[in-house]
Parts: C-alpha cells; structure tokens; sequence
C-alpha cells in the first residue's frame, strides 16, 4: 500500500513497538481480549513516546497502521496469534499465545498480500 506520510519511524521500529503494546495490554488482560476500540486506544496511549511522525497531530500508532496497512483489523489479520470475535455489535480481539512467536511479528517481505515462491536456486 501506497504511504501518504512520511513516517520518521523504520517499520521494523515501528512494529516491534506496536507489537510489544497490543501483546502486553491483551496479556494483562484475565482472558487475554479487549474491545477493538479500548485496545486501539490504550495501544496509542502506551506508543505515545515513539515518534511515528513528527507532527503531533500524526503521531498516533492507529495512524501508522491505517496509513500502512489500510485499517487495524487488516494489520491484526497478517497475524495469526490474534483473533477476532464479535458479540453483541462489539468486537474483541483476542491474544492467542499458543500461535505466538517473536519471530512472526517481523515485517513482512511483500507489501501486498501476494504469495511470493521461492526456490532452492533463489538462494
């Protein structure tokens, strides 16, 4: 997806820190799930000392990942140790620790969702 920001954050940075506050706020959860809107609201308030953007007014976690990934829910979906649940017209997202590994929240190769094969002769 095309940027429309000019983001003074590296992407590895960037979701090492959004990682790091989805997991830790889902973790101190009892159950390990929040609604969608406490849990982006609690991410921005803990990544609210890594500077996204230079400009306050875009320096928010959920702006980076809007502008990046097209909205929260497709970020959370490229990763398969979150889960969504709607009850009630309220969506909660769940942690999933048994799918969790550090290695999985690295960037992705490719900026679109294309599958991309790879051969032994490409190594």
């Amino acid at each position: 997806m095309e940027s429309s920001y000019v983001w003074s954050v590296t992407e590895t940075v960037a979701l090492s820190s959004i990682h790091k506050a989805i997991i830790g706020l889902l973790r101190d959860q009892p159950k390990m799930y929040l609604p969608i809107k406490d849990l982006i609201y609690q991410m921005n308030r803990v990544t609210r000392e890594t500077r996204f953007h230079a400009q306050n007014k875009h320096n928010r976690a959920i702006k980076y990942i809007n502008d990046r990934f097209g909205s929260f829910e497709n970020f959370l979906d490229d990763y398969g140790f979150y889960a969504f649940l709607e009850r009630n017209r309220v969506t909660y997202v769940y942690f999933l620790e048994h799918n969790y590994s550090e290695e999985l929240c690295k960037p992705r190769i490719t900026k679109d969702r294309e599958w991309v094969l790879v051969t032994q002769d490409d190594y």
